[in-house]
C-alpha cells in the first residue's frame, strides 16, 4: 500500500528489479479469504459472549 495511490511514476519501488506490485485483491487468496472470515466470526462470537475480540474493528 502506498501512501499516494496510485504512485507517482518516479517512486523509489518502481525503479527496484524486484519489486512486484498488485492490486490490493492480490492477497485475495482463497486461504486468505478463509482465514479472514473465520477470524471475524470467531470475533463475532466472542464480543457476543461478553468477551474481547482478538482484533478490535473501528
Amino acid at each position: 500500500m502506498f501512501e499516494q495511490e496510485p504512485p507517482k511514476p518516479d517512486h523509489p519501488l518502481l525503479a527496484q528489479s524486484n519489486f512486484i506490485g498488485t492490486l490490493h485483491v492480490g492477497a485475495a487468496t482463497e486461504e486468505a479469504l478463509l482465514r479472514v472470515g473465520t477470524i471475524v466470526v470467531d470475533d463475532v462470537l466472542a464480543v457476543l459472549r461478553g468477551a474481547a475480540p482478538q482484533f478490535a474493528y473501528a
